[in-house]
C-alpha cells in the first residue's frame, strides 16, 4: 500500500510511524481465548492426544514464488524490498497473523526475520 511508503534518499522505505496502524489492528483484533485454544489443539495434537478435530490452517500466500494476495488490507512487498527495509519486511511476516485473525483458524503465530 502506497500509503506506508517513506521516499528518502537510500530509496523507498515503509514508513516506521504508519507501522503502528497494522499492530495496533492485530492488537485489537487477536482473541486470545481463541489463540489459547488454538495453542492447546496444536499442543494435544503433537503429543498424539485425542482432540475434536485435527488443526486447519489457511493461507492465500504461495511460499514458493514468494507472493502474497495483493488483494488484501494488509500491505504486501515484494521480496527484494523488504531485504532492505526491516518494517516491510515484519509485515509480510506479520501477514499470516493477519490472515488468522480473519479467518479464525489454528496456525500458531510465529515472526522470523529473514536476515
Amino acid at each position: 500500500m502506497i500509503d506506508i511508503i517513506n521516499i528518502s534518499e537510500s530509496g523507498p522505505h515503509v514508513d516506521p510511524g504508519k507501522l503502528e496502524k497494522h499492530l495496533t489492528w492485530l492488537e485489537e483484533h487477536i482473541d486470545p481465548v481463541h489463540r489459547a485454544d488454538v495453542e492447546k489443539l496444536q499442543f494435544d495434537t503433537f503429543q498424539f492426544l485425542k482432540t475434536s478435530r485435527i488443526p486447519v490452517l489457511i493461507s492465500t500466500r504461495n511460499d514458493v514464488a514468494h507472493l502474497s494476495n495483493k488483494k488484501s488490507n494488509w500491505p504486501v512487498y515484494s521480496f527484494n524490498k523488504m531485504w532492505n527495509d526491516s518494517a516491510a519486511m515484519l509485515l509480510n511476516e506479520l501477514y499470516p497473523v493477519y490472515e488468522s485473525v480473519l479467518l479464525k483458524d489454528d496456525k500458531l503465530f510465529t515472526l522470523r526475520p529473514n536476515l
